[in-house]
């Protein structure tokens, strides 16, 4: 079973049961035979629910100086992280090169992925972020505690595992084999805790790129090895790029994609009356080509130039070429011998069972197919008037940058992790759109306000004000769409200012008065919004939660001041704290607390309390203090510092304190860090001496 991926900035809109989420099924296969692929030493008796997963962020405010002999930054930082190997509870001779990602202020993170016998451990991440001088400025870990064990095999072969895989999704789907298709096939050991929406616990499981012609989607899926079960997929976030070619689909000619129809295997487009309709109900989608027709017409070049200013955009105010094939995706040379890698863009689209031209919607598909140069080709679909909206343009757009280097492996569409990644799309394509010269004051941050140039039902998402402005206690799962409202307030606030929940929260720079952006430098608030968040995400995965954002921005703004990056101070960093603390994402809730009532004097005694974040997420390594109530003060009892030695939460999110009573007290557990951004407080407990 195939999950497609198809990104859609309209709220509570579908687009056809073609284009709808499946669900997830398990699909039981049975083997050929034992032909084992590879032999490690794993022990699943080594490993529990409880004590899987280890978080941790820490931003230092004077850089740690390098081994001087080193001057290659990947050299560099596995020499930081050998030397924290102990602290971190990581072999750092289990680590598996990521990317390195260059960051502001000459900066550069270089990301790991943690390995298990050699194997793979998707969605663990190892961040090391260095300055201009090699120096170490912060590190981020998302890790398992994984002991080596007894030895054992793979049950499948990599050819098996692809049969299988071809196989079962060819009888669940009542397709032709040839239309499955399956690609980086790779064994893992896959957890729960790292790849939300997966059957529960660690998994020896093959891990592959599959797509089914019929939806021309991409996803990540996961094959239990020892069961044959199909564990999980997830849709793939694919990459665009600038310099487009955008077509107009109902000024083509079907004649110059029968060839594209042979190459992928299916016919693309076809025609109803006097309209040009995509057959989403059991084809592929086309590709735009550079001598295709439909492009270079009026209808097109709107589109060209709002691709054109989200390039800018990245270039200019953070330095970024997404245009650079090492981020971006590309189509393929084969369609029409185009060697330059170019996103494929089609207006004024219509959809098979669809009404046209009133196509209320715009996506972005990626597919998987061999015929494409980076093995993955991807377009962005809008319909009519869709072209007119920077900012949702530059919302897909931005998914390819956040697929670079945050969530490569895959989104559950109602975790955290997916909320985040829409929202993040929301911030860099209204700063997109609100740093452009030509746009138009927007006070509310609206999202989508242009399409059909503001003749629609409203915008299809107010930043300003969302539907859901804070995380509670009460967070449900739901859609991406929704559950990105906190982030999106949360950028608002920094960039905006305002007063929220009864805080005071200033803008991080200039704002102009009438609310357009004639040069960066008259809005310099949303250009430090855009840093600060590009910061962190090379320090997110596809399992982060919204307290691991929050931690995330904290570190990133901690490092940018150590960095000296013009425009970040302490005082920055304490407003960024209050947007984070006002919207509830960075928010913790501390229960389960000891109860002793009475206690012989001077006696030992351990507290104990646990700790998750408002929706329910880990907390680790969170210094935590026990604090006296003394004369209507409270007073410090114990606490844990950065260094996370004792007197934060472990792996189990549990802190523990001891101490001796001399009298009767009054106490809680409590905690406030990062700029006073990470707050709270359990209930009271007394306990009486006798």
């Amino acid at each position: 079973m195939l999950i497609e991926m198809v990104d859609s900035v309209r709220k509570y809109k579908t687009l056809g049961t073609a284009l709808a989420a499946f669900s997830l099924v398990a699909i039981s296969l049975t083997s050929a035979g034992h032909n084992p692929a590879n032999a490690s030493g794993f022990s699943s008796s080594k490993l529990t629910s409880e004590d899987e997963v280890n978080r941790t962020s820490v931003s230092l405010t004077t850089p740690e100086r390098k081994k001087d002999a080193i001057t290659d930054p990947v050299v560099v930082a596995k020499w930081f992280l050998a030397n924290r190997a102990a602290e971190l509870s990581l072999d750092p001779t289990e680590l598996i090169l990521d990317r390195v990602i260059p960051g502001v202020s000459e900066s550069q993170t270089i990301r790991f992925s943690q390995t298990l016998s050699g194997l793979p451990i998707p969605g663990s991440l190892i961040a090391i972020t260095l300055d201009k001088n090699l120096d170490l400025v912060a590190y981020d870990t998302v890790t398992v505690n994984a002991s080596n064990g007894q030895e054992f095999r793979h049950r499948l072969s990599i050819g098996q595992a692809r049969r299988q895989l071809e196989n079962g999704l060819t009888k669940t789907k009542k397709m032709a084999i040839n239309d499955v298709e399956v690609t980086r096939l790779i064994p893992v050991v896959a957890f729960s805790s790292l790849v939300p929406g997966i059957k529960a616990g660690h998994h020896l499981a093959w891990q592959s790129w599959t797509s089914d012609s019929s939806l021309a989607s991409t996803a990540v899926t996961y094959l239990d090895d020892a069961t044959g079960n199909l564990l999980g997929s997830f849709p793939i976030v694919r990459h665009i790029t600038n310099e487009p070619n955008v077509c107009d689909l109902q000024q083509i000619s079907i004649s110059d994609y029968q060839g594209q129809s042979r190459l992928l295997g299916s016919t693309l487009v076809y025609k109803s009356g006097s309209k040009f309709y995509l057959d989403d109900t059991g084809q592929m989608y086309p590709l735009c080509g550079k001598s295709y027709t439909g492009r270079g017409v009026a209808s097109t070049q709107v589109a060209r130039d709002h691709i054109d200013a989200t390039w800018s955009y990245f270039k200019n105010v953070l330095d970024v070429d997404i245009n650079d094939e090492a981020w971006l995706g590309n189509i393929s040379q084969s369609i029409d011998g185009d060697s330059k890698p170019r996103i494929s863009a089609f207006t004024n689209i219509c959809l098979k069972n669809s009404s046209c031209p009133k196509y209320e919607n715009a996506f972005w598909v990626p597919w998987n197919s061999t015929s494409c140069r980076s093995g993955a080709c991807s377009g962005i679909f809008m319909g009519a008037g869709f072209d007119l909206a920077l900012d949702v343009i530059a919302h897909e757009l931005t998914h390819g940058v956040t697929f670079a280097t945050s969530f490569s492996g895959a989104l559950y569409e109602k975790s955290e992790a997916a909320a985040l990644s829409e929202s993040l799309s929301d911030i860099f394509g209204q700063a997109a759109e609100r740093l452009t010269p030509t746009s138009l004051a927007d006070p509310d941050w609206e999202v989508g306000e242009m399409v059909n140039n503001g003749d629609n039902d409203g915008s299809f998402r107010l930043m300003r004000s969302p539907d859901i402005s804070t995380v509670t206690s009460n967070w449900k799962p739901a859609d991406s769409h929704t559950n990105n409202g906190p982030g999106n307030r949360f950028a608002w606030l920094v960039a905006n200012g305002g007063n929220f929940g009864g805080t005071t929260i200033s803008p991080i720079g200039d704002i102009p008065e009438d609310g357009t952006c004639p040069t960066l430098a008259a809005c310099s608030a949303i250009t430090r919004l855009s840093t600060l968040v590009y910061s962190a995400l090379p320090k997110l995965t596809s399992s982060s939660s919204y307290f691991d954002f929050g931690k995330a921005i904290m570190n990133s703004c901690q490092t940018l001041l150590t960095l000296g990056e013009d425009g970040f101070t302490a005082n920055s960093c304490l407003n960024v704290a209050r947007a984070l603390r006002v919207t509830g994402i960075s928010k913790i809730r501390i229960s389960n607390l000891t109860t002793i009532t009475t206690i012989p004097r001077n006696t030992r005694m351990a507290i104990k309390g646990s700790v998750r974040s408002l929706t329910g997420a880990d907390v680790y390594k969170q210094p935590m203090q026990l604090t006296q109530l003394v004369k209507g003060k409270w007073v410090k009892v114990l606490a844990g510092d950065a260094t996370c030695k004792r007197y934060c939460t472990d792996a189990n999110n549990r802190v523990t304190f001891y101490v001796k009573w001399s009298k009767s007290a009054t106490y809680r557990i409590s905690t406030n860090t990062d700029f006073g951004a990470v707050v709270g407080y359990s209930s009271l407990r007394k306990v009486r001496v006798r």
